[in-house]
């Protein structure tokens, strides 16, 4: 399954290269033109010159990560200060010295003597202790032939009597940084191998076969960082066994110390190389000598060997199939998921390379590819970034013309993109913008609308959405509708036209509305389906009707009881006149406060915003009570307030506004005992303002509380001492000012009335 994805893709990225120079794309010609001249530049070996002091570098930092291996079978045996102080330059010089120093490492391996033997004093003493070791390695003096028989001057008997002979040339680095050595110089006509391999051949060890490392050094003059050398990774932290020569000399360190050992002899305290660095380990600061730099190196080549490197033809291959990977992943994968892919492959390739050099002294230098890499990671995402640039545009010009031909006027107000804001994030908010104000407008209908295609709804306002939560499942809700909508969907379908039907379910009565419109699905069968709920409608009309009927009643009583009033008591005198005109009073004054509350009402109902000014809370508060405080004063209520933290401001109308708390305040005095408390507060709830009325009165069944705020609803019907039209009054002034009215209460505790409305920071109306 894997391997078939994976042709598809490769097919893919085929077809798209076809296509490329078929058509004569310019961004996707640039772009396959730009890949060849990264993988000319990158991927072929002899350009690693550009990155040799990034590599080496690298080299250098792994080599810290090294750890020292248990074994330890190199032995250094150092020319201290102690040894020059208490034998004398002259003897440390000598050849004497180092004859009786053989005789006491007569059970090492080899013996490596790192040092220039040029006195010819007492020279056939040390060439015989020479000979009788018999395992003697020395260092090619800067002007000594490099072996017997060679051409040039006849050698000395030291160096005739010797096991090897080799030279002590390094690779250095950065900050004297040892990265490795120089398996084989030229000495005259004939290659003279390195100390340490000499020393380690000597003592038995096996090496590789030297036209097998001619080889290793033909291929590293074609791809190396480093030419004519091998790379050994060195330990941060060594334990190599130091002993003075002093104290070897006289016996303090036992023969058996040096059993199977490879010994380098050198000096400590006269070494002009001394300084030299075995890595950039931080706690490395104190520098070596050449013969610790050689004694390690030794133990590194005997444990790991050198560092293989590849051979141009393998490191061509392996810069290639980087570099070719990152390209088919960046063009394979998602736009989306591009960028992590691109950079997993960039982390794996590095990480290999590091693991192969640690665990497999194995050594990719992949400076070059992985710089070409990211170029190419920078080419595809600015590919990808020019296309999504170029779609946007086009979509967005699509998007105008749609909104040119609604009538919409550009930009939308309010939506205008930032100053200085990149392009593509600039034409992804006006897009934004856009389709908000299409989700707005949709969202704005009172009426369920579905968008189906195929049979399938795809697209729904919120209303909608709302109405299939009520239906349960969302497979079980999308069926109900459709199969609602089944048979006016198929009329309006095949005739084109606008199909309506009246339909009835479990949710009552609706008008259904299916307008087919199959341009916007380029074809495809699709219609807008829109439910209006009939039940609602019916609710509304019957509203109304009770509402006047009500108001009709309200306004047909009283009027009914002054007519018999007066025909009853029309020709009578004296007191019981009085008592007529006190009652005829009282009921033209309740018609009269009916049709003021109704009146104001209904002039609640068509507030409009636009003339609304800063109005001052407290300003509007202390009014208020001022209007109730007489009556408050005849039932010896006691009036708190206003209570306020700082000013509040909302925008409104003052009139309205006032007479809405008044109405709260009047509801409290008249249904709170004599002697309670009437507490007003202003206080802030988040970014709504309002008034809070506590009082201590008779309270509001919880029965009551959803009712409320219905016209001419009253919850004593038993006292019919107001219309019940003062709280929906409350109410609708409140709606109308973008707030709402908020009630707690329980019977026989007293109530709490919160009235709210948007908060404004200051005078000017403005946040």
């Amino acid at each position: 399954m894997a391997g078939r994805v994976l042709f598809s893709r490769l097919g893919r990225l085929m077809k798209w290269l076809c296509q490329a120079f078929r058509r004569g794309h310019r961004h996707d010609a640039r772009f396959l033109i730009a890949f060849v001249l990264l993988l000319v530049v990158f991927a072929i070996p002899n350009q690693d010159a550009l990155f040799h002091s990034l590599d080496r570098l690298y080299f250098e930092l792994l080599s810290a990560l090294q750890t020292e291996d248990d074994e330890h079978d190199v032995v250094l045996v150092n020319v201290d200060q102690a040894t020059v102080q208490a034998l004398g330059h002259e003897e440390v010089n000598g050849n004497v010295l180092y004859a009786v120093l053989l005789q006491r490492l007569e059970q090492a391996d080899s013996v490596a003597l790192n040092m220039n033997l040029l006195s010819r004093r007492d020279e056939g003493m040390l060439a015989k202790a020479i000979r009788r070791h018999g395992r003697v390695v020395l260092a090619l003096p800067p002007d000594a032939p490099a072996a017997p028989g060679r051409d040039g001057p006849e050698p000395s008997a030291v160096y005739a009597a010797a096991a090897g002979l080799g030279h002590r040339d390094l690779l250095i680095g950065d900050r004297s940084v040892v990265t490795g050595i120089v398996p084989y110089k030229q000495h005259g006509r004939k290659l003279a191998p390195h100390m340490v391999m000499e020393a380690i051949r000597v003592a038995g060890y096996e090496l590789p076969p030297r036209e097998n490392t001619r080889c290793l050094t033909a291929f590293w003059r074609r791809c190396a960082p480093q030419a004519d050398g091998w790379l050994l990774v060195l330990p941060a932290h060594h334990r190599i066994q130091q002993y003075s020569m002093l104290d070897v000399l006289t016996g303090a360190v036992p023969r058996q110390a040096f059993h199977n050992k490879i010994v380098f002899v050198g000096h400590l305290a006269l070494d002009p190389f001394k300084g030299l660095r075995s890595n950039r380990y931080p706690l490395d600061r104190e520098g070596h000598t050449r013969s610790q730099i050689l004694a390690l190196q030794t133990q590194t080549l005997m444990n790991h060997g050198p560092v293989t490197l590849l051979a141009a033809p393998y490191k061509l291959l392996v810069n290639f199939g980087l570099m070719f990977g990152l390209l088919l992943v960046c063009l394979l994968a998602p736009p989306a998921r591009m960028h992590g892919r691109a950079w997993l492959w960039l982390g794996g390739c590095w990480l290999t390379s590091t693991l192969l050099l640690l665990q497999t002294q194995i050594w990719i230098p992949v400076s070059s590819p992985l710089t070409g890499g990211l170029l190419i990671y920078a080419g595809c995402a600015w590919r990808w970034q020019t296309k999504t640039h170029l779609l946007l545009r086009q979509e967005m010009e699509a998007m105008r013309q749609s909104l040119l031909e609604a009538g919409m006027d550009l930009p939308l107000r309010g939506q205008e993109p930032e100053s200085g804001a990149d392009e593509i994030e600039r034409l992804m908010r006006q897009m934004r913008a856009w389709q908000n104000s299409y989700v707005s407008v949709l969202n704005m209908l009172p009426y369920p609308i579905f968008f189906e295609q195929g049979g399938k709804i795809i697209l729904s306002n919120q209303a909608a959405r709302k109405l299939l939560c009520e239906q349960g499942a969302p497979e079980e809700a999308e069926a109900w509708v459709l199969g609602l909508a089944g048979r006016a969907r198929e009329k309006a379908l095949h005739s084109g036209n606008i199909g309506v039907e009246e339909v009835r379910s479990s949710q009552g009565e609706h008008m259904l509305l299916v307008t087919p419109c199959p341009e916007l699905c380029d074809g495809l069968s699709s219609s807008l389906i829109s439910l209006v709920d009939l039940q609602s409608v019916k609710a509304s009309v019957s509203g109304d009707r009770r509402v006047l009927r009500q108001m009709a009643h309200d306004l047909r009583n009283p009027l009914t009881t002054m007519l018999a009033m007066i025909e009853q008591r029309g020709g009578e005198t004296g007191p019981r006149q009085d008592q007529f005109f006190n009652d005829l009073r009282r009921q033209v004054n309740y018609s009269l406060r009916v049709a003021q509350d109704f009146m104001r009402l209904s002039r609640a109902e068509q507030l409009d915003p636009a003339g609304f000014l800063p109005v001052a809370l407290t300003d509007l508060a202390e009014d208020a009570m001022d209007q109730i405080e007489a009556g408050a004063r005849q039932k010896r209520i006691v009036l708190h307030g206003p209570e306020a933290m700082e000013a509040l401001w909302v925008r409104g109308h003052y009139d309205m506004l006032l007479r809405a708390v008044v109405n709260v305040l009047d509801n409290a005095v008249k249904y709170s005992p004599a002697g309670s408390h009437i507490v007003l507060r202003l206080a802030r709830w988040g970014d709504m303002a309002g008034i809070s009325v506590v009082d201590q009165g008779i309270g509001i069944p919880e029965h009551a509380l959803p009712r409320l705020f219905e016209p001419f609803y009253q919850v004593d019907e038993g006292r019919r001492d107001g219309a019940g039209l003062g709280l929906p009054f409350v109410k609708a002034v409140m709606q109308a000012h973008g707030g709402r009215v908020e009630v707690k209460s329980r019977s026989r505790l007293g109530s709490e009335f919160l009235l709210l409305a948007p908060w404004v920071e200051s005078e000017g109306g403005e946040r």
